[in-house]
């Protein structure tokens, strides 16, 4: 019997999506009582899946799957090929990872981690047998980079300006989901949205300047906007910087002096909320609040 090779499958039918992966469990529950003769005896419990997909874009494969959004997870196995199949539920998303290899001359990738809903069971069902049209369009590393200012003003007062000699960046957006069944639940765990949060990391090489002029301190709190394209960026103020790594220098393999930065997203600075954006910096789409 021939077997998929999975080539022409897809996620909701979205062309910029490389792979998925779920894995569907039951939480069985172990038992000892003195039927078992001393073997432990074990029922069905609560149905659950997770599962996450890779796609070569600056936000996700599937555009309305953000951090805390319920959508349907569609993973076709067969794409256009016959004899296949596809798995299906209510899902909501838990987290997004991108990640900016510049000097790597990678593609733009990002990672979504979903979990399921429990408002109904994940279906296994025939393919099909779609062609895959929907989706993002698939973006270079060459032409990203970073904008940063870190002084303190406030939530509107900030000039973000370009972070030279920006070598790799990564923006990771979560939400905080909360799990959770009762006895309406039909034997499957479900979730609720949680607190939004987010984090990055971006990486650089060191210019001339004492000390380097981009570099923040530990404590800071500022706007960065994080490029995946030449116009694209996730736009996040307030932030906060948390740690400066690995600054110093390797005489011996004469690598250039560069540095990380790490920080994570201020939601309040005391009297105004802040925002995550996504998307062209002149007409951004606003993630949180919404």
């Amino acid at each position: 019997m021939a077997i998929i090779s999975g080539l022409t499958g897809a996620v909701n039918g979205a062309i910029a999506t490389r792979d998925w992966k779920i894995r569907h469990s039951n939480l069985v529950a172990p038992h000892i009582i003195c039927a078992n003769q001393g073997g432990v005896g074990r029922i069905p419990g609560a149905e659950d899946w997770t599962g996450v997909f890779h796609s070569y874009t600056g936000i996700s494969g599937i555009p309305t799957a953000l951090p805390g959004t319920l959508f349907t997870f569609t993973g076709d196995i067969s794409g256009t090929a016959t004899g296949g199949f596809q798995v299906e539920g209510a899902a909501i998303v838990d987290k997004l990872e991108i990640v900016v290899d510049i000097e790597g001359g990678k593609l733009v990738e990002t990672t979504t981690f979903f979990s399921g809903d429990g408002t109904d069971s994940l279906t296994y069902t025939a393919g099909t047998g779609a062609t895959p049209t929907a989706g993002l369009p698939i973006h270079s590393a060459s032409s990203a980079g970073v904008y940063g200012h870190f002084n303190g003003a406030g939530v509107g007062n900030y000039t973000p300006a370009l972070i030279t000699d920006c070598r790799y960046l990564k923006v990771t957006i979560t939400s905080n989901n909360r799990r959770y069944m009762t006895g309406g639940n039909a034997g499957r765990i479900q979730r609720t949205p949680g607190a939004i949060d987010a984090q990055f990391v971006y990486r650089v090489y060191a210019t001339v300047g004492s000390p380097h002029d981009d570099m923040p301190s530990p404590g800071d709190i500022g706007q960065v906007q994080l490029f995946y394209t030449a116009t694209n960026a996730w736009d996040l103020e307030e932030v906060i910087i948390e740690a400066i790594n690995d600054l110093g220098i390797d005489k011996e393999s004469g690598q250039g002096v560069g540095y990380e930065v790490m920080g994570s997203f201020r939601a309040y600075d005391g009297g105004t909320t802040g925002f995550i954006k996504y998307g062209n910096t002149a007409s951004a789409t606003e993630f949180w609040p919404g």
